[in-house]
């Protein structure tokens, strides 16, 4: 895997800079390590030649060997002339299954609407372009409701292997169609005569004859004559006029349907004969239709099915014509009635097939619906395989399966896509002098996404624990960058509704809230995390107050941009409310360490790595405090 990869030390903003030739501010190690941390220094060396800015820009080719099929991490961090380690930089990978001089072709590729029935199973695609290892296919459209449609896809390689489902929405616009035709003859300026009939079935196009009263007169063919028509649409668009050519055709009695054809009921096996009787019998054409769909090949008086099958069922009409009028009959209403096999349940995903959700987010279950046509709801007898955990980037596969009394089943999957967090360090780290923690300011997120990435940085979200720390928070990153922002602070009660607790574990004492806070807002959906409310909000809030708020605040969109405050507190901390004290580890008792061989002898215990020991504390106060310490 060959890698473009920058590497600087972290700096302080707003500190001052030593001339970048310091030598302390060089790289004297650079190493990584896939996935897990091994610990400073203990990654795999990489060879370079030193820079003068303090900076190595390099392309490296590292090796894959022993990493498994599918999503993995790389981290890269350098260790400067002082022995500080960057932060380690993270890139995301995926190890396929073959080598790269074996990379498959496309072999073939399918689509398919809605419901997916199953690798394999979608509607076959035939390529119709080959450039460069992509593979162009067209795709039939058919006719569906208006309003908006998913299409997806997938291919398969010359191993087997099928790819995830590929979405594409589209808007299918209705199918305007005409219901009528309203004409008039006008001679001149002249109105002489009107019309109007019905266009049965509805239609996006019409020709055809209308029929319309004039006086038998024997210079009608020589008057200038001029006919107009508009169609009537049924979606109740304005359409508009047009005029024609006026055709005159004298005709006897208008074409009529005396007797339609009559509803009927028919056993499975029987004939199905429909009729009609209309009032002429010369020159006439018929065109049979099934639920508006002409029957191909149904163009006679009668319309007949010897065998007849539940398919069948349905509503019939018939257009006639004359070569000059057309008559469109009501419809006949056929049932059939017979034996009903037992017929499997339908499964159906509520919301998407695929699902993309970040890093440390929350995965919340759409849910399916499940009936079947004899045994009605079975949506609560659902069974789900597979979980999602969302702290771990990857792709998890949820299956929905549900059974009917007979024994048939059916299911139906979903895919859950983890992606990695995308969370970057705006500055950091920065010292708190009070309290000795360093802390880094994040790129806007949610609550949760932030603390996820906090704790890969070995800390939380901030813990406020007084004023003082408060103020230094507000003052040092509210505005940071110029930028007005809020601040995602570690305070929330995600586990129990009004019992508050810092993500660090530490016990609440200090608090900051705007008056009326918090309220756990039932508009949006429950808020169980706290920010800083910044300057210039929308609310018009007191700013540098706290809030309650959901993980985002994408219902409201009053407060944004939030940004996390990560704090990781360091293992020299001394807090303020401890005594003076002094510092000591293990010693030798050698001439060098003369205040050593001061104190009194004291039966050490093994697991206690350091001791804090005041000039006026006597054996029992040690162990006290040894034992307060874990010792």
């Amino acid at each position: 895997m060959l890698l473009a990869m920058l590497c600087a030390l972290p700096r302080l903003h707003g500190a001052t800079v030593p001339e970048l030739t310091d030598p302390q501010k060089q790289v004297t190690r650079l190493e990584y390590f896939y996935d897990q941390d091994p610990g400073f220094g203990k990654g795999v060396a990489v060879d370079f030649e030193a820079a003068a800015q303090g900076r190595i820009q390099m392309d490296l080719n590292l090796p894959l060997d022993g990493l498994s099929v599918g999503m993995h991490q790389l981290f890269i961090r350098a260790l400067n002339g002082r022995d500080e380690w960057s932060i380690a930089h993270k890139h995301t990978f995926f190890v396929t299954p073959f080598a790269a001089q074996t990379v498959p072709a496309i072999e073939k590729g399918e689509y398919f609407f809605g419901e997916d029935p199953g690798e394999g199973n979608g509607i076959p695609l035939s390529p119709t372009e080959r450039i460069e290892g992509t593979v162009a296919f067209s795709v039939h459209v058919p006719p569906m409701p208006a309003g908006h449609h998913a299409l997806q896809f997938r291919a398969q390689d010359s191993f087997g292997n099928w790819s995830m489902p590929a979405k594409n929405n589209f808007l299918q616009l209705p199918d305007i169609r005409a219901t009528g035709i309203e004409w008039s003859v006008v001679e001149g300026e002249e109105v002489i005569a009107t019309g109007a009939q019905a266009i049965e079935p509805p239609a996006s196009r019409y020709s055809g004859n209308v029929m319309t009263p004039l006086l038998a007169d024997a210079s009608i063919n020589e008057r200038s004559l001029q006919a107009q028509a508009r169609l009537i649409l049924e979606e109740r668009i304005p359409s508009f006029t047009q005029t024609f050519d006026l055709q005159i055709q004298a005709v006897g009695d208008p074409l009529r349907i005396i007797t339609p054809p009559q509803n009927q009921t028919v056993s499975v096996g029987g004939q199905l004969r429909l009729s009609l009787v209309v009032n002429q019998s010369e020159n006439l054409s018929f065109q049979w239709f099934k639920d508006g769909v002409a029957v191909p090949g149904a163009t006679s008086s009668s319309f007949t099915i010897p065998v007849i099958g539940l398919e069948d069922a349905g509503s019939y009409s018939v257009s006639i014509s004359d070569g000059v009028q057309k008559v469109l009959s009501g419809s006949a209403m056929v049932q059939v009635s017979g034996p009903v096999e037992n017929a499997p349940p339908t499964i159906a995903l509520i919301g998407d097939a695929l699902f993309e959700l970040s890093q440390g987010a929350t995965y919340t279950e759409p849910g399916v619906s499940a009936t079947d046509p004899e045994d009605g709801d079975l949506t609560d007898q659902v069974v789900i395989d597979g979980q999602v955990n969302t702290s771990v980037p990857g792709v998890y596969t949820l299956r929905y399966s549900v059974s009917d009394q007979q024994g048939l089943s059916v299911s139906a999957s979903r895919t859950v896509l983890v992606l990695a967090s995308e969370i970057s360090i705006l500055t950091g780290p920065l010292t708190n002098e009070t309290n000795g923690n360093k802390y880094y300011l994040l790129s806007a997120a949610s609550w949760t996404e932030s603390e996820a990435f906090a704790r890969e940085l070995g800390g939380h979200l901030a813990t406020v624990r007084n004023a003082d720390e408060q103020e230094w928070i507000w003052e040092t990153f509210s505005a940071f960058g110029g930028e007005e922002r809020s601040l995602w602070i570690g305070l929330n009660d995600q586990d129990q509704e009004g019992s508050y607790q810092w993500a660090s574990g530490e016990a609440v004492g200090y608090t900051h809230w705007l008056d009326g806070q918090p309220d756990d807002n039932p508009s949006s959906g429950g808020e169980d995390y706290v920010h800083i409310i910044r300057r210039g909000n929308a609310f018009n809030a007191a700013p540098g107050f706290w809030n309650d708020l959901a993980d985002t605040d994408a219902v409201f969109d009053q407060f944004s941009p939030i940004h996390g405050v990560v704090e990781v507190v360091t293992d020299d901390t001394v807090p303020p409310s401890e005594p003076e004290s002094v510092r000591l580890s293990l010693l030798s008792p050698t001439a060098e360490n003369s205040f050593y061989r001061q104190l009194p002898r004291i039966p050490f215990i093994a697991n206690c790595r350091e001791f804090l020991l005041s000039a006026y504390m006597g054996e029992s106060g040690w162990r006290e405090l040894c034992d307060r310490s874990g010792g």
